[in-house]
């Protein structure tokens, strides 16, 4: 990852952490991964930036208690690192799916559209084509 920005967990004030939550959110939607990583490691890499411990290494109950107390979460957390991590996706990333996944549905239903506009383009074409011959046929 190319972040060259100063972790968030260094900012002291709302707004500081705000600013930055902002450009950490555009930076990781304009990476090459976006596309291809799933919805839990987008959230890995989002989180990566906000606590003071390296979630690459750290042991998961470390990275849950350390993310507890650097947001004030008290909520019921997943006993699961992969789906504690769609959790932050979800929460902060506001995936409910992977962009991956939501390309290829939005694909899937684009060349479901496609096809059903050729049809309709061939059956108006048969259309004009029976007007056109009653037409010809009234004019004789």
């Amino acid at each position: 990852m190319s972040l060259l920005l100063q972790p968030c967990s260094k900012h002291k004030t709302v707004g500081e952490y705000k600013e930055c939550k902002s450009k950490i959110i555009n930076q990781i939607k304009n990476e090459p991964y976006f596309f291809e990583a799933p919805l839990y490691e987008l959230g890995k890499h989002f989180l990566s930036h906000f606590l003071d411990i390296d979630i690459w290494k750290a042991d998961y109950d470390d990275i849950v208690s350390e993310y507890k107390k650097k947001f004030d979460d008290n909520t019921s957390l997943p006993s699961n690192r992969k789906l504690f991590y769609k959790y932050i996706a979800k929460e902060y990333l506001e995936l409910d799916k992977s962009p991956k996944e939501e390309l290829f549905q939005l694909y899937q239903r684009s060349s479901s559209d496609l096809i059903q506009i050729k049809a309709t383009i061939i059956k108006l074409k048969k259309q004009k084509e029976k007007i056109e011959t009653k037409k010809i046929h009234l004019d004789i």
